[in-house]
């Protein structure tokens, strides 16, 4: 058997010729123990090498799994290629998988974003003129009475619509508070009074042959004659200031809303119905100015001051705008305003027979026990966009051309 050259060199160094002395073998002691070391690191480099391979095949396979090769796990394209080759044939170069480069797409150039546009500046709201505190003396027998009050200039001149704003018993112009800002950014002109006896319309100047006094009235013991006292006096001293705001083109006389709560509601409809009775002469207008109503839980009769005889008027009653506003959780209150409601509709056409933005009473029943003005300011009641979008529909949008009122008979 043929021996390899490291073996018979390990034979003849272990196996020293015959005539060789013992102890005198060429290759000594430590020779031999570098020979075993050099084989046994050559064997280790073997196993080594086997296990590297190992990994690297493993690998391999994971990593085209990983990038969907479209192979079986363990099998790679190349492997897969030559195995397909029959015996003997010359093994072709393997081809990358997907398209040359040459086949390859060049990626389109991106498209630069759109530049952003300026968003356009917001609308700059008109700027209103700032409230004025204002004062009138009614004229009366016996003496007079000092009123204070809250005038917000309209902003569309003498387009404006003049709106007279009457609180309710024991209340104040404050209680408007949320309502005036909405009617005062709309452009109209509102006047938010004090009525007599409340706010700081409680002074009377009474002239007697003792001479000038004065008198404080509070509304707890206001008296129907004082309540009659602020339909005859209170809102024509008012009305007198609005019509020399007319006449300075700063408002329409012709468009004159009123707004009233409980008892400002029954001081509203006795005035409406005292404006439409003025007698008319030949050139000079008298009256006939109120043109809508809005009557916020309006009772049949408060304290003396009775509305029968106002609500039956032929104008209030059959032609003249009227919104109605109660809390129907209250019985007294829901049957008053449902009384009143009732005797308006049955002098008026049917809905179904007006032409569209023909319709002049509208009746808002809400689902509360509130009433007045504590209807205002209510998330989810609304009653101030409501009354806002009355106004705009039978005022605004209404033809009332613009007149110059006073003059020296006035």
């Amino acid at each position: 058997m043929k021996t390899s050259g490291i073996s018979r060199t390990w034979k003849r160094n272990v196996n020293p010729p015959a005539g060789a002395a013992r102890g005198t073998s060429p290759v000594s002691l430590a020779q031999r123990r570098r020979i075993r070391a050099s084989l046994r690191t050559a064997s280790g480099l073997l196993v080594c090498c086997g296990i590297i391979a190992g990994w690297m095949s493993v690998d391999w396979r994971l990593h085209a799994q990983q990038m969907g090769m479209g192979q079986k796990v363990g099998e790679s394209a190349g492997a897969a290629a030559v195995a397909a080759q029959p015996p003997g044939a010359k093994s072709a170069p393997i081809q990358a998988s997907g398209p040359t480069p040459a086949e390859t797409k060049q990626p389109a150039s991106p498209t630069p974003p759109p530049k952003p546009t300026q968003p356009a500046p917001p609308a700059r709201k008109k700027q209103l003129p700032p409230p004025e505190e204002v004062a009138v003396r009614t004229k009366e027998p016996g003496g007079a009475m000092e009123l204070k009050g809250t005038f917000y200039p309209g902003s569309d001149g003498k387009n404006s619509v003049p709106i007279i704003l009457l609180h309710m018993w024991k209340g104040s112009r404050a209680d408007f508070a949320s309502l005036v800002p909405i009617l005062h950014e709309a452009g109209h002109a509102v006047l938010v009074p004090d009525l007599r006896g409340h706010g700081q319309s409680r002074r009377r100047l009474v002239t007697s042959p003792r001479g000038p006094g004065d008198q404080t009235l509070d509304a707890e013991k206001l008296t129907p004659a004082d309540f009659a006292d602020m339909v005859q006096y209170d809102l024509e001293a008012w009305k007198r200031f609005l019509l020399e705001r007319n006449d300075a083109e700063a408002l329409n006389i012709e468009k004159l809303c009123v707004v009233g709560a409980e008892m400002g509601a029954a001081v509203a409809l006795n005035w409406a119905a005292l404006d439409w009775s003025w007698p008319q002469y030949p050139g000079m207008k008298q009256g006939q100015d109120v043109k809508a109503l809005v009557l916020i839980s309006p009772p049949w009769n408060f304290r003396g001051l009775d509305v029968q005889k106002s609500v039956h008027h032929p104008v209030i009653r059959g032609t003249l705008s009227v919104l109605l506003l109660a809390g129907m959780e209250d019985p007294r209150s829901a049957a008053d305003a449902r009384r009143i409601y009732g005797i308006l509709e049955k002098h008026r056409p049917k809905l179904e027979d007006l032409p569209p933005g023909e319709r002049t009473l509208f009746f808002g029943q809400l689902p509360t026990s509130l009433q007045g003005t504590r209807l205002l300011g209510v998330p989810g009641l609304n009653v101030e966009s409501a009354i806002a979008r009355f106004i705009e529909i039978r005022l605004v949008k209404q033809d009332y051309p613009w007149k110059k009122r006073l003059t020296k008979a006035n």
